[in-house]
């Protein structure tokens, strides 16, 4: 008896089910690379021996602040680490003002005192550069030197912790950098000679730094090792030789960005062209300093120095331990109002909990509190029809710190400002409407060089001021954003003074000529200092503004013993040249965008 069986195969059909299946599984590549992409991707990372992790009372934390844009976000990190630093939070905290000239308010020491930390101001960084991240560095040195802990936890100030952090016992732990930078990726990198040459001076060669892999554009380079957050054991002296092996290099005026025009953006503003050409050097010196030390070395997990404002890109994905939360985020400039949506979303992707999306949203309006607090608006107030545009003026930002300069204080008696009286020491718009020619028409705009004791006057009590014409409006609630240290404007000429003078107002070019011979020797100076758009100035300390305003003031002497009464911007950006600034010309422009300015030249009504 034979058994029959009627099959069912159907040729077609599982061709379809084949190329349905087929289908899927692409969809389902798919949906994982998207969720690569748009979400934080999990790993596993074994856990610690906790015999390995330091006790708290072998370490402090370390930190460089100054009185800019550094000062709020100092109080943001030492309140993070004493509420979520776990079995660290009551670690003692050093804070290092390592320049005095921006030697912190007495507000802001006492707002560190309440929360244990220790205060610091040292005359440790007198280079006078632009660099600011060398204050880190000789700060660092300094610590090895005065503190007494085993292990010191260097941290970058736009850092916040936001769960318990392990510290691991080894002679450094440190995190790769983010993106390939100024590291060297090997013998064909232009950067490889850079490299080179600091081991050399660290009497090492390249070949014995290891090769990692960068955390965001996983780029395979040299060990190049983020100095915003590092944990060294201190008898080893790391601080110390990366300060050595730094200042050597910069003997040698070894950049390792020089001449790419970069300006790149720090937490505390765009640093400007030279400081970028810098960017990466102080990075470079730790990581070397380290191995010609030690190659007992740990390199933290995802956890730590976590990049947050590169990850308001959703499309970058930052792997996650299954076990773990996020511990250390580097926020960079996401405290500020501009990018607060941003940072929102981080703080989502990452899963940190309720409570810390809370304080941080709590800390945050402090954090603006501190910000509108250091800035302080100015303006001239001469004659009747200034003092009437002025007050409008002062009433559109009530709630903002006002110093006018003015002949009448008593006119300003009844608003919440600081009238300051001044008596003029050149021409105001009176003398241009009854003695001084007309402007315009190629004869260039008024020259009011006594905006400078305005905000002169502005600076005694605050870090910024912001000079704006009598004669300007702010037409919404003005957003104070970050302001890098020295000069910012807004970018209406973006031109050395030599080409603005060469299109605009040429018949002051000989004065000018003369004027630059006189400051300097040399009429070079025009080819390289910048034209500064006067009606909205930001004038940020460091130090270096007494010589801008002497220079400013020897310039506004030299002019009007001439009688140029004219080309006020060029005297304020060769006055900025000599001082060491760089004009930018990004740092105003959202402030900018908030003001009407009436314009039209001097005014009688």
């Amino acid at each position: 008896m034979s058994l029959q069986v009627n099959s069912m195969y159907n040729p077609h059909m599982t061709v379809n089910i084949l190329s349905a299946f087929r289908k899927a599984v692409k969809s389902l590549l798919r949906l994982y690379k998207c969720r690569q992409q748009h979400a934080v991707r999990q790993i596993i990372v074994p856990s610690l021996d906790h015999d390995r992790l330091l006790k708290p009372e072998e370490i402090i934390f370390l930190i460089c602040v100054e009185a800019n844009r550094l000062e709020p976000q100092a109080l943001l990190l030492c309140s993070s680490i004493r509420r979520y630093a776990g079995r660290y939070q009551n670690v003692p905290i050093v804070a290092v003002s390592p320049r005095p000239q921006l030697a912190l308010s007495a507000e802001s020491r006492k707002k560190l005192e309440a929360l244990g930390v220790s205060y610091v101001s040292a005359p440790l960084n007198n280079t006078g550069s632009t660099y600011g991240t060398i204050n880190r560095i000789v700060t660092g040195a300094w610590a090895e030197a005065n503190l007494t802990q085993p292990y010191i936890v260097v941290l970058d100030t736009d850092m916040i912790f936001v769960s318990e952090p392990d510290f691991v016992r080894a002679d450094a732990g440190v995190r790769p950098v983010d993106v390939k930078g100024s590291a060297t990726a090997g013998n064909h990198d232009v950067l490889n000679q850079y490299w080179n040459r600091l081991c050399t001076i660290a009497g090492i060669k390249l070949s014995q730094l290891p090769m990692l892999e960068t955390t965001v554009d996983q780029v395979a380079i040299r060990a190049s090792y983020n100095g915003g957050f590092s944990v060294v054991k201190r008898d080893l002296g790391i601080l110390q030789r990366t300060k050595d092996i730094f200042f050597a290099s910069m003997q040698e005026n070894l950049r390792p960005l020089a001449g790419s025009n970069m300006n790149v953006m720090a937490s505390t503003g765009f640093v400007g062209t030279e400081a970028s050409e810098w960017w990466g050097s102080s990075q470079a010196a730790l990581s070397i300093a380290i191995w010609s030390t030690t190659s007992d070395v740990y390199v933290y997990d995802n956890r730590y120095n976590i990049p947050a404002h590169i990850l308001v890109k959703p499309e970058i994905a930052w792997p996650l331990s299954l076990h773990a939360p996020p511990a250390l985020l580097h926020i960079h400039y996401l405290a500020e109002p501009q990018y607060r949506e941003q940072f929102h979303q981080v703080i989502q992707r990452l899963d940190c909990t309720q409570d810390v999306a809370d304080w941080i949203e709590e800390r945050l309006i402090e954090f603006d509190h501190h910000n509108n607090a250091n800035v302080c608006l100015c303006t001239l107030a001469i004659h009747e029809p200034y003092r009437q545009r002025a007050r409008v003026l002062c009433n559109d930002a009530p709630n903002l710190a006002w110093v006018v300069l003015t002949d009448e204080p008593a006119d300003f008696s009844d608003l919440p400002v600081r009238a300051i009286a001044h008596r003029p020491t050149g021409p105001m718009a009176v003398d241009y409407l009854s003695r001084i020619p007309p402007t315009g028409e190629n004869r260039g705009a008024a020259a009011y060089h006594d905006k400078r004791f305005a905000l002169m006057g502005a600076l005694e009590q605050h870090q910024t001021a912001i000079f704006l014409d009598a004669d300007s409006r702010i037409n919404c609630k003005p957003r104070l954003d970050t302001f890098p240290t020295g000069i910012s404007v807004l970018p209406v000429v973006r031109r050395n003074i030599m080409e603005h003078l060469q299109t605009a107002g040429t018949w002051r070019l000989p004065a000018f000529v003369a004027l630059a011979e006189h400051l300097t020797g040399s009429a070079d100076i025009l080819q390289e200092a910048h034209w500064c758009q006067e009606s909205c100035i930001a004038i940020t300390k460091d130090g270096r503004e007494e010589k801008f305003f002497e220079t400013w003031g020897c310039a506004a002497a030299f002019m009007q013993e001439r009688e140029v009464f004219s080309g006020e911007g060029g005297c304020i950006g060769l006055a900025a040249a000599i001082a060491g600034w760089t004009v930018n010309y990004d740092a105003v422009t959202s402030f900018g965008a908030t003001l009407v300015h009436e314009g039209g030249g001097p005014k009688d009504k």
